[in-house]
């Protein structure tokens, strides 16, 4: 019998469509990003559960759950030896906390780029990166 839990049947806070379908390809990713993204929705269902309650620590895991986030990037990125990939350093905070700043920004314009393109669409072509790998020709 196969196993048909998939990671975002474990949010336990409010995601959209593309969001959930995000999270259920991290089982797919290659290399220690895929342990660093899963322990981001780790972190991020614990945060939930404690606001209200904590709301200290609720902000301490949400932070923990974005710093994984960008680890999984960056060791991706590195794995697929993307450009200039090798200046990313996964354990230094002040790279991290830039990540957050940069995918916010750029989102917007990717957005706004890819307004009426088929959500399907861009899925599968995340998924083709992240599994396939992509090398700059930069």
């Amino acid at each position: 019998m196969t196993n048909n839990i998939r990671p975002s049947d474990s949010i336990e806070f409010s995601v959209n469509l593309i969001e959930k379908e995000i999270a259920d390809i991290v089982p797919q990713i290659k290399g220690a990003g895929k342990w660093r993204a899963f322990n981001a929705i780790l972190h991020l269902n614990k945060a939930w559960k404690i606001k209200g309650i904590d709301n200290e620590m609720s902000a301490f895991r949400a932070i923990t759950a974005e710093e994984e986030a960008a680890t999984a990037v960056f060791l991706s990125l590195k794995l697929r030896k993307y450009e200039n990939s090798d200046k990313l350093k996964p354990m230094d905070h002040s790279h991290k906390s830039a990540f957050a700043t940069f995918v916010m920004s750029s989102g917007k314009t990717l957005i706004s780029k890819t307004r009426g393109i088929n959500s399907t669409y861009k899925l599968k072509k995340l998924h083709r990166i992240l599994n396939e790998g992509h090398q700059s020709t930069g």
